[in-house]
């Protein structure tokens, strides 16, 4: 045999075991990266419409608490009034906040006044869907009278299933406006988890899901399935419904601890879908350029491919380990490894792209999560969390930092004179007063209570803070909101408790809380309307 020949065959057989070796690496190091990103994402997926169904029974459970906390309440559950029952448990009540429940009980758990709706039909619920006349002993949605815990923290919110029909659910026990006992009944609150509300949350969370009632006899295979892998330790089963569709599921239960229905969360093949054209035009290329240049193949092998493609692999490596999808391989090449590598950044391109969009979307989430449903600033549990975090900022940049308490001077009164969803609309400009005047990045506005509002001022010193206030008390008299029910304006009024913490002193978040109250005690005691200021004290 000719070493011609014999080149060309061991030139021939060098190509096979590469060709053999280059499939190994897109087959089993490249491809299952693609498999393991797309999952990631689904899963990321999946727990965005969790968190979105349980957001969903959290702003419910911020409605009922609302009603529940609320002397007009108490009162109707005293008399029966008509007054209360004609001015809010009317049908466009319920439809506005798209409740399909709202049902009083008295303490002992007997049924005291159930109204429901169809929100398609805006026709009652059928008589059997939902009723219940008496919450037994040990119910779970029983709240008993003689319980011990702080009353304001008491409720129960989840999901309860009746005929395969799963309602989101809050319950709360019936106190005073100053959300204190002795409890005077049950509030329940529930809206239907219907097929047009998870479309509304799906189209709102840009996530394609759906849910499977665990007794949904048409869909029994499915669930049993993912029921079974559950149990067997695979928390939230993959099923590949074809080379473009992948299905990841979770279980949700109800308020027994029971398993109410399955979430099945439906995600595009894409990435599995592009990383598996890269991979055989790679292949494709390879043999093409093998077959055109037998004499160069040593050369090319070396120069032309084994080197990028191996570059190629630790880039997708590192993308998958790292999760920095902002990595590019940026070969300067003019050849189809170069616009393999193209191609393979534009498609990382557009993992990152959106990856960025999930990321943006779940901020968006967060941020949701740490607003006032009503007022829009900031809530209780976003200040808690920031207040410790700018004061030890301040101590440690020797800056000065001012908190000032707002109370809406006679807000119960108010809510008496003009209702329920007037004491809303006065609570909504008072926050967007508070927004306009806090123009700085620093400062922080948040709903502190039912009608006290929060500002938190770095940088500010005792004088400014006194100003600020000032400027706040006016630009609330300035929105001219009547008031027949106060004893000190015409008009919506508000009291302010302002302290500072000067620079330097390692001032604790509760002490800080507590001097500005006792500043706002001191306001509404000389007679609201009114600001005082008190020095910071431990």
């Amino acid at each position: 045999m000719s070493i011609k020949k014999k080149t060309f065959l061991l030139i021939f057989v060098a190509i096979i075991i590469f060709e053999a070796l280059f499939f190994a690496v897109q087959q089993y190091i490249v491809f299952p990266s693609f498999i393991t990103l797309e999952q990631v994402e689904a899963k990321q997926n999946l727990d965005r419409s969790i968190l979105a169904i349980q957001n969903e029974i959290k702003h419910l459970d911020e409605l009922c608490h609302d009603w529940a906390a609320w002397n007009d309440t108490v009162q109707f559950m005293k008399d029966r009034n008509e007054n209360y029952i004609n001015g809010n448990l009317v049908d466009t009540t319920l439809i506005n906040a798209r409740l399909n429940l709202i049902q009083y009980f008295d303490v002992s758990g007997k049924s005291f006044y159930r109204k429901t709706i169809d929100l398609k039909t805006e026709q009652p619920l059928a008589p059997g869907d939902f009723n219940l006349d008496e919450l037994p002993l040990g119910s779970s949605l029983y709240i008993d009278p003689a319980q011990k815990e702080p009353w304001g923290d008491v409720k129960v919110t989840g999901i309860w299933m009746n005929d395969n029909s799963p309602m989101m659910i809050a319950v709360r026990p019936i106190l005073n406006s100053e959300n204190e006992g002795p409890s005077h009944g049950i509030l329940i609150m529930g809206r239907l988890l219907t097929n047009e509300g998870i479309k509304k949350i799906s189209d709102q969370t840009q996530v394609d899901f759906i849910i499977l009632p665990v007794g949904d006899l048409t869909h029994k295979a499915e669930i049993d399935r993912v029921l079974a892998q559950r149990d067997a330790g695979e928390i939230n089963p993959f099923e590949k419904v074809s080379n473009k569709l992948l299905n990841i599921y979770a279980a949700f239960k109800d308020i027994d601890d029971n398993d109410a229905f399955i979430i099945r969360t439906s995600f595009p093949r894409d990435i599995a879908r592009e990383g598996m054209e890269t991979i055989r035009f790679a292949l494709l290329f390879s043999w093409l350029i093998g077959l055109v240049t037998l004499l160069l193949i040593i050369f090319i092998l070396d120069r032309m491919l084994l080197n990028p493609i191996s570059h190629l692999t630790k880039h997708t490596k590192y993308i998958q380990e790292k999760g920095d999808y902002a990595a590019r391989i940026d070969m300067e090449r003019m050849d189809e490894i170069g616009q393999l590598a193209k191609a393979f950044d534009g498609m990382i391109g557009t993992i990152e792209s959106q990856t960025g969009e999930l990321a943006r979307m779940n901020k968006e989430l967060v941020d949701l999560s740490f607003r006032d449903g009503l007022t829009k600033v900031y809530n209780r549990r976003y200040f808690d969390q920031q207040l410790p975090i700018i004061l030890g900022h301040m101590r440690r940049e020797k800056q000065p930092c001012s908190l000032i308490i707002g109370d809406i001077d006679f807000f119960k009164q108010y809510n008496d004179t003009y209702g329920h969803l007037a004491g809303d609309d006065c609570l909504k400009s008072v926050g967007k007063v508070l927004r306009d005047q806090s123009r700085r990045s620093l400062d922080l506005v948040a709903r502190y209570g039912g009608e006290e509002f929060v500002l938190v001022l770095p940088e500010t010193e005792a004088q400014q803070a006194r100003e600020i206030a000032e400027k706040l008390r006016q630009a609330v008299q300035n929105e001219k909101i009547e008031h027949r029910g106060s004893s000190v304006a015409d008009t919506v009024s508000i009291s302010l408790g302002v302290t500072t913490v000067e620079p330097g002193v390692n001032a604790k978040a509760g002490s800080v809380i507590t001097t500005a109250d006792k500043a706002l005690y001191e306001a509404k005691k000389s007679g609201r309307n009114r600001i005082e200021f008190k020095e910071y004290e431990e």
